[in-house]
């Protein structure tokens, strides 16, 4: 009897312990899979940035007008005010971070489903925005936003036609903070705009913070810098007609 109350003390205790384990294992799974899957949507946004970056080009200034026109992102920009090539705004810092990025691409548009793609040399800007649909709760209670890419074609300057052929997409969700830095005589910045004294049309390099939320509700963090193409280009693009 006594023998047979051994066993199942025993038997109880390697079956905790199986349990527990199959317990960490199936927890750790979730979690590796929760940071790939925010890991995969970090590595696709990083890259993209990259490459449109890479493929910057200088010379060709940002859609302004001096009658009070509009910028990619959408902000106005003031009467008589100077065009620029590249234009970073901060926006809180750290994890509250919520900047934005606009400049001027090639070879780099974005396909849109039931609209015709732009073409050729187009004006980029990223920003982030308030997610309606959140799907994810936070730790901290922090919300998350969504990863927006706006583009309109660079060489048009009618403001209804450039309107017209404006491409938003939603790059990302679960976004906790989007923060951009500018390399400038061997020193970050956390803004760019070429109107500040002493300041060239264009940043040597651009480093991207990107923090998003991983289904479990925790926090992953990814950063990078890049180079930024600096290069004139070997002729003048003219405008196209439309």
């Amino acid at each position: 009897m006594v023998e047979l109350v051994a066993v199942a003390v025993l038997l109880g205790i390697l079956s905790t312990i199986m349990f527990g384990t199959l317990d960490g294992i199936i927890t750790s799974r979730d979690n590796l899979l929760n940071r790939n899957k925010a890991s995969t949507t970090a590595r696709s946004v990083i890259e993209r940035i990259t490459r449109e970056l890479s493929n910057r080009m200088p010379g060709i200034n940002l859609a302004a007008t001096d009658s009070g026109d509009q910028t990619a992102s959408g902000g106005p920009t003031a009467p008589n005010q100077r065009q620029s090539q590249f234009k970073g705004v901060n926006k809180g810092s750290g994890a509250s971070a919520k900047d934005s990025i606009q400049f001027i691409s090639s070879g780099t548009a974005q396909a849109a489903y039931g609209a015709f793609a732009n073409t050729g040399v187009v004006e980029i800007s990223y920003s982030l925005v308030e997610d309606p649909e959140q799907s994810i709760e936070m730790e901290n209670g922090e919300k998350t936003y969504l990863l927006i890419r706006n583009e309109i074609p660079a060489d048009v300057r009618d403001k209804k036609t450039r309107e017209s052929l404006r491409i938003t997409f939603p790059i990302a969700a679960n976004v906790t903070s989007l923060n951009f830095r500018y390399l400038h005589d061997e020193a970050w910045v956390d803004d760019w705009s070429d109107g500040k004294r002493n300041r060239p049309s264009l940043p040597h390099a651009v480093e991207i913070t990107l923090a998003i939320a991983g289904e479990d509700g925790r926090l992953n963090k990814y950063r990078t810098a890049v180079a930024v193409n600096r290069r004139s280009p070997r002729r003048s693009i003219p405008p196209t007609p439309r």
